[in-house]
């Protein structure tokens, strides 16, 4: 816990720093987080958004004397759009791979606009495949629309097109031998769903309960580790960083984002 607490002390002198200052800070706290067995403390959640106020606010102190000054660079452009060349944190979420202009725009509806607004974010839990239990327990005490974790076996897997759309379909049991009791549906994505998912594999995810008539179902669950050698699935899971929810963007896809995001603030 030292290096956190000496982080926190760090923060006190957060305003006084340059841009690449705060940005290595934010990048080197938000990866002692993640060192954490357990999801961050409050007291961290609260000091890191409490920055992240203060840094609004003098973005839009800034915006407003630009304006003052008749400064026709920025007008008109989008939060990130009128930086200066060469700030990699100053770019749009756009720039990140795997982000296009769909899932920029659901970012947008919740302030993530630019490479910087990435690194503000800050995981809410931790999902660890070494604390999963079996598929049929977690439904058993879930009800729908509850985030459940566990570990599932594959029963059928494929593609599925139908009304000009695809998607993968995989259907779980909680135990090698027995029934199918969730189908999982995974959108966008192109094929080989029954490759990364066969007959037989064991599977450690997590995601959101929906039921329809007497089936269970979820969609675009976070997938912590599969096994398909016969081995523990616990010893092939990650543990993963849990990030606030965003309409419209796959779990997965905001995780890479913002770990790119890191990286960038790092090399930067």
């Amino acid at each position: 816990m030292k290096p956190l607490v000496a982080w926190r002390e760090v923060l006190a002198r957060f305003e006084a720093m340059d841009k690449q200052g705060q940005a290595v800070e934010v990048a080197r706290g938000l990866r002692l987080v993640q060192t954490l067995a357990g999801a961050p403390t409050g007291e961290v959640v609260r000091a890191v958004e409490t920055v992240k106020e203060k840094e609004k606010e003098k973005e839009k102190e800034k915006e407003k004397e630009k304006e003052k000054r008749g400064e026709e660079k920025g007008k008109g452009k989008g939060k990130g759009e009128g930086k200066a060349d060469g700030d990699p944190l100053g770019e749009s979420v756009t720039s990140v791979k795997g982000i296009g202009p769909a899932l920029a725009a659901a970012m947008a509806e919740r302030g993530i606009e630019t490479v910087e607004d990435l690194l503000w974010l800050v995981p809410r839990r931790w999902l660890d495949a070494r604390e999963l239990v079996v598929l049929g327990e977690a439904i058993g005490s879930a009800g729908e629309g509850e985030r459940i974790a566990a570990r599932a076996f594959v029963k059928t897997s494929r593609m599925v097109r139908a009304r000009g759309r695809s998607w993968g379909e995989v259907r779980f049991a909680g135990d090698a031998d027995g029934a199918p009791i969730l189908t999982v549906r995974w959108f966008n994505v192109w094929g080989g769903i029954d490759k990364r998912f066969p007959p037989g594999a064991e599977v450690a995810l997590s995601g959101v309960l929906k039921r329809r008539g007497t089936v269970w179902e979820m969609a675009n669950p976070d997938v912590l580790g599969i096994e398909t050698g016969g081995g523990d699935v616990g010893a092939a899971a990650k543990i993963l960083p849990r990030y606030p929810d965003v309409p419209g963007v796959p779990g997965a896809r905001l995780r890479s984002a913002c770990q790119a995001a890191v990286a960038r603030a790092v090399g930067h």
